[in-house]
C-alpha cells in the first residue's frame, strides 16, 4: 500500500509541475478514469486487503454540466481467523465486484477544476469463500458464507458521490471522490477525450 501511495503522490507532483494548460469541459467530452480506493468498504470488518479497491469509469457529457457513465470496481479482502459458534475457527475471503450506471452534475467555474456530484444505480456481486478449521484440524470449505449467518447475496444498490478533478494538462487530470462503491474514498487519474 505504501508503494501505491508513493506512486500516487509522485503522479500528483509531476502533473502539478508540468506546464499548466487551460482545460475546457464541453458537450461531447468523454472521461476515462482509473481509481484506487484508500478507505475500503469492508474496513469495518478488520479484513486484510488482498487486492486493494480498484475502479474504472467511463463518462460521457451530453451537456457541459451533466454526465452519464458506466462504473466497474473490484476488491478482494480476507478476514483473520475467528471463533464461530460451533467452536471451530473460520476465515472468509470476499471477492467483491460492483457494476453500475452513474449520472452527475458538474460545476466548472474554476479554471482546470471539475467539481461534481451525483448518483449511481449498481449491482453488487459478492463471491465469499469460507475456510473452517475444525477441532480435528481438517480444512472444510463452505461457499455459502458464515455458518451463523445467511449466504452472501448479489443485490442492486443505489448510492451517491461527491468528487473533484484537477486537470493540470489539457487532457490528463487527477481526481478524488467520496461515496459508496468498493471504497468510500478514491483517488486516481482521469483522461479526457475532447468531443469536438
Amino acid at each position: 500500500m505504501r508503494k501505491i501511495t508513493a506512486v500516487l503522490i509522485f503522479s500528483i507532483a509531476f502533473l502539478s509541475i508540468s506546464n499548466a494548460q487551460i482545460t475546457r469541459f464541453e458537450k461531447g467530452d468523454i472521461d476515462l478514469s482509473a481509481g484506487l480506493g484508500l478507505l475500503p468498504t469492508f474496513a469495518a470488518d478488520d479484513g486484510q486487503s488482498i487486492i486493494p479497491p480498484l475502479s474504472l469509469r467511463l463518462d460521457y457529457r451530453p451537456a457541459e454540466n451533466f454526465s452519464i457513465g458506466a462504473y466497474a470496481a473490484f476488491s478482494s479482502t480476507k478476514t483473520k481467523y475467528q471463533d464461530i459458534p460451533t467452536g471451530d475457527l473460520a476465515q472468509w475471503q470476499n471477492n467483491f465486484f460492483i457494476l453500475g450506471l452513474r449520472g452527475a452534475a458538474h460545476s466548472t467555474r474554476f479554471e482546470n477544476w471539475d467539481v461534481y456530484g451525483g448518483f449511481m444505480a449498481g449491482y453488487n456481486i459478492a463471491a465469499v469463500d469460507q475456510n473452517v478449521i475444525s477441532e480435528e484440524g481438517n480444512g472444510i470449505k463452505y461457499e455459502d458464507g458464515p455458518l451463523f449467518s445467511g449466504p452472501a447475496r448479489n443485490k442492486f444498490t443505489f448510492s451517491g458521490f461527491l468528487g473533484a478533478a484537477y486537470f493540470p494538462k489539457q487532457n490528463l487530470g487527477i481526481f478524488g471522490e467520496l461515496g459508496y462503491g468498493n471504497s468510500i474514498l478514491n483517488f486516481g487519474l482521469s483522461y479526457k477525450i475532447n468531443g469536438k
